[in-house]
């Protein structure tokens, strides 16, 4: 049924990372939002989508399988260092969220990449291992939070 739609499995594998690609175009440019507030709605949307659906985590390994793939077209690199900008993307936000007091002093990028490599590491993890419990969602902020004014 899948060769109906797709002429080839590299077609299929093609649209996947289309789709993946897609998913991770977040918008950070929230304005009435906290910082802070703006990556706790993220993170619970990933997670929700992660323990509720099995094929979503695997995604996340297919999506991080596909970076280091040499025979993909030049759109589809493209459209993957799009995707890998999500930590770049991410830093203007952690520096507001610095300067308003809510997300921990550091260097932003360090942040962005703990932040981000965790809720990959956990995808990765239960796409592996589905019957694993997500984990709180609040620990993953922690990495972010400046505790020491909440």
């Amino acid at each position: 049924m899948l060769f109906h739609y797709f002429d080839s499995k590299e077609k299929l594998y093609e649209e996947l990372i289309r789709i993946g690609c897609e998913r991770l175009k977040m918008d950070f440019h929230f304005t009435d939002e906290s910082p802070l507030d703006t990556f706790k709605v993220v993170v619970e949307e990933l997670f929700n989508m992660i323990c509720t659906n099995p094929s979503a985590a695997k995604m996340f390994v297919l999506m991080e399988n596909a970076q280091h793939l040499e025979h993909l077209s030049e759109d589809l690199k493209e459209m993957l260092a799009e995707a890998d900008k999500l930590i770049k993307r991410s830093i203007p936000l952690i520096e507001k969220g610095q300067l308003l007091g809510e997300i921990r002093q550091g260097n932003p990028e360090a942040l962005a990449v703990s932040f981000w490599c965790s809720i990959q590491g956990i995808a990765q993890y239960i796409a592996l291992h589905p019957e694993t419990p997500c984990p709180n969602i609040m620990w993953i902020l922690s990495i972010l939070e400046n505790k020491e004014v909440n």
